[in-house]
């Protein structure tokens, strides 16, 4: 089944969480639609994760209260192919969001993770290997840290089962040549 950028949006912003999470996309903040981000544009999708406390965390043999990072995901979508520029896209929405976090003095409460969703991959380039490249560990990281940003693509499939998401990585050279 073909349907529109706006379906798979639709879907995704309406679907109960615990289903996406059945089908493969793993969403637990609050989910934000077509918001505006100054004049950096419009994302699709954000998610977010408000920063935390988190009660017992041993460090050092002595338990703490810690102050975890919260987590920013633009989710940007395309009923095709994803590519090169649905990554410019994604990183303009994320610029534009750590700049107002930025004014509002807690940019550094946050880490950033893009999410590329579409129909398939652009394999011709070296655009398949972004998500190896940066998989950094987002969650649970204290505030104390450095902010970190993590990219993952999805593929998605529609089916008679409904929609279904596959995440993709792992990309090689058949032939390396070394």
């Amino acid at each position: 089944m073909d349907f529109l950028e706006k379906d798979l949006e639709e879907i995704i912003y309406l679907s109960d969480k615990d289903a996406l999470s059945d089908k493969g996309l793993y969403l637990k903040g609050v989910l934000k639609r077509q918001l505006k981000i100054g004049n950096y544009g419009i994302a699709d999708l954000v998610n977010i994760y408000k920063p935390y406390y988190s009660r017992s965390v041993k460090i050092d043999n002595e338990y703490h209260v810690v102050h975890n990072k919260g987590i920013i995901e633009v989710i940007e979508l395309k009923k095709d192919k994803i590519g090169v520029s649905t990554f410019f896209q994604a990183l303009n929405y994320v610029k534009g969001i750590k700049s107002y976090l930025e004014m509002r003095g807690c940019s550094d409460l946050f880490n950033f993770k893009i999410v590329l969703i579409g129909k398939s991959v652009d394999l011709s380039s070296s655009f398949c290997y972004l998500s190896d490249l940066f998989d950094v560990h987002v969650e649970d990281s204290y505030i104390e840290q450095k902010c970190v940003t993590a990219v993952e693509l999805y593929t998605y499939s529609y089916d008679l089962d409904g929609i279904k998401f596959k995440e993709i990585h792992g990309y090689n050279l058949t032939n390396k040549g070394f």
